[in-house]
């Protein structure tokens, strides 16, 4: 609603733009019939969220490493028709990238896995810099750190980019933590200037 307003100078009316909870039980009727309304509809795949129920999910890889996911934007395409479109924004100081991977039909229950996979395949083009925007990371660092053996006993902390919430994570570890705005700041200046030296 802010990114609207901000974009468009006014709020949003029901005609552009609705908000559908996926833990409903009836999500996926509803986002079928708005595609059919002529909306398009933005899902925000974080992995391993979603309904408590063992069905609807998959498994993905990302750098190796297995994730789960909900499998819902590949039903919805299977029963609307209407074609998934991944996309990446990734922030540098002002600078927005963004990265996107063609339309993508599911016609059958066998494609799902497939699709989630091909969605989440885009992010192994991010660099480290940009992978650590998304709002997942800890968790997949979670599945990556056990397999590891650390030498180093200091943590190494770095700021992430999350929504509305100032973390570091600790790449030695896999630890991640909400600090305060300044010491957030701080950890982002001296990031900065580490980068420029290299």
């Amino acid at each position: 609603m802010q990114q609207f307003k901000r974009s468009f100078g006014r709020e949003p009316n029901a005609s552009e733009l609705q908000f559908v909870k996926s833990s409903g039980s009836k999500s996926l009727i509803q986002l079928k019939q708005l595609l059919k309304k002529g909306y398009h509809v933005i899902c925000y795949v974080d992995g391993e969220e979603g309904g408590s129920g063992e069905r609807g999910w998959t498994q993905v890889h990302v750098h190796n490493k297995p994730l789960d996911v909900r499998m819902g934007m590949a039903i919805l395409s299977q029963l609307s028709g209407v074609p998934i479109r991944p996309v990446v924004l990734t922030t540098e100081g002002e600078k927005l990238t963004v990265r996107s991977r063609g339309d993508l039909y599911v016609n059958n229950r066998e494609q799902y896995s497939a699709a989630m996979q091909y969605c989440y395949q885009m992010l192994e083009e991010l660099s480290a810099e940009e992978i650590l925007q998304w709002e997942c990371i800890p968790r997949l660092f979670d599945k990556i750190v056990p397999d590891k053996q650390h030498t180093a006993e200091k943590p190494i902390w770095l700021p992430i980019y999350a929504k509305e919430k100032n973390m570091l994570l600790d790449i030695v570890s896999g630890k991640f933590a909400e600090v305060s705005t300044s010491q957030f700041n701080k950890m982002e200046t001296l990031r900065r200037e580490f980068l420029k030296q290299i």
